[in-house]
């Protein structure tokens, strides 16, 4: 091997969604307690991922403009298209090379331990750091045609299709069952399980079914989907001991798997189908190889990836930080919305005796001083130490106040 294909830098960065371009944005910069490292970022679609382009910016905008009387779908995409810049990423792109990190526009492949391969060329590195990302699951089991959305459709679509079935009463089924609902369109949620939002506590998650059908939306709990087929106005959605569902458009959102396939962790002794992630961000517990953001299945949100990255990158630098998803907060943006950390308490009553609250808006002063209106808020903590456990709450600025 000529010395031409051969590049070397400190660290290679495998995805430049949000954590891996923070990632690298942070090692090429350096800090007063960390050296300035060189950085190669490897990215073949969107530098930035899917949060700007194709879900978490779209699907707020989308939700914001669904509050107004009589809210225009074509305003509302245009002003969704305004913000996501046509998913135009030259702006990421910049500000990446811009920190001193080095972008290639395409996918690489792990060869070995210290070593990746993209374009035809090959780099050696010190440090791997996986960021690829996750993909929306899909329906392998049942008949299903190909042209269902995934959320990333739903996103960016400009079609407002008359009926929708949404399969999936998970965070994204729910935020685009009320933005579909709200501009006209006849909606379905067709879920497995017996409960929408399965990591929050029961009542919240009764009053989110109460909220969507307050809107108008069917939800079919403990359902189970036998079939989707393609029909002359659009679809048949087949659940069992139901009548078929007919509507326009079937949307599958029924959450995400990490992209390891096919990125080489086969030479470093990993097997991609059963990988995991450590709190200090090892992946696989392989020196030197790291993982970030979605690909982890830790903590799947924007703040939970960046919040790896800085962990990562101490870690990378010599440090010996951690982070524990368990208390990292999230929340569903549904107007009102549904905010948690923690587990829940039927989890977390495993391990400890728990002391549970639940309190009303009407309980808090905020409320009053603000005027939110109605609100739920389930507190548990371990009666033992005293320890706030987890919570869960559904309402207007529960996001804020979880």
């Amino acid at each position: 091997m000529s010395t031409e294909d051969l590049r070397e830098f400190d660290v290679a960065v495998l995805g430049a969604g949000s954590g891996g371009e923070l990632t690298a944005a942070l090692l090429a910069r350096g800090s007063s307690s960390r050296p300035q490292m060189t950085v190669v970022v490897f990215e073949p679609s969107l530098v930035g991922g899917e949060c700007p382009f194709l879900a978490c910016i779209p699907s707020k905008v989308l939700l914001s403009r669904a509050q107004n009387p009589n809210p225009d779908w074509v305003a509302a995409i245009a002003r969704r298209n305004e913000v996501t810049h046509g998913r135009n990423d030259a702006s990421h792109a910049r500000e990446l090379e811009e920190s001193g990190a080095t972008l290639v526009r395409a996918r690489a492949t792990v060869t070995g331990p210290g070593r990746v391969r993209a374009n035809g060329v090959d780099y050696r590195v010190k440090h791997i750091v996986v960021a690829t990302g996750a993909a929306a699951k899909k329906l392998h089991d049942i008949e299903c045609p190909n042209d269902v959305w995934d959320s990333s459709d739903a996103m960016s679509s400009e079609e407002l299709p008359t009926s929708l079935v949404i399969v999936g009463g998970g965070p994204i089924g729910c935020e685009l069952s009320e933005v579909y609902a709200r501009f006209g369109t006849t909606v379905t949620i067709v879920e497995a399980s017996g409960t929408l939002l399965k990591d929050v506590e029961p009542e919240i998650s009764s009053a989110m079914q109460a909220h969507l059908e307050g809107l108008g939306i069917s939800v079919m709990l403990s359902a189970e989907l036998s079939a989707i087929t393609a029909a002359d106005t659009g679809y048949l959605v087949n659940v069992e001991g139901r009548e078929p569902i007919p509507c326009a458009r079937v949307l599958v959102a029924i959450g995400k798997t990490p992209r390891l396939d096919g990125i080489g962790l086969e030479t470093l002794g990993l097997d991609p189908k059963d990988v995991t992630v450590d709190d200090t961000g090892r992946l696989g517990g392989v020196d030197r190889v790291w993982g970030v953001g979605d690909v982890t299945g830790l903590a799947p949100y924007t703040h939970g990836a960046n919040a790896q990255a800085s962990v990562v990158v101490e870690n990378i630098s010599g440090g010996t930080r951690s982070v524990c998803a368990a208390v990292m907060p999230r929340c569903v943006y549904t107007h009102p919305p549904v905010a948690a950390v923690g587990p829940t308490s039927s989890k977390a009553a495993e391990h400890s005796e728990l002391a549970v609250v639940r309190v009303s808006y009407g309980d808090i002063a905020r409320s009053t001083t603000d005027e939110l209106g109605d609100g739920l808020l389930t507190v548990f903590a371990d009666r033992g130490t005293g320890a706030v456990v987890g919570a869960s709450g559904i309402g207007r600025s529960m996001d804020e106040i979880i």
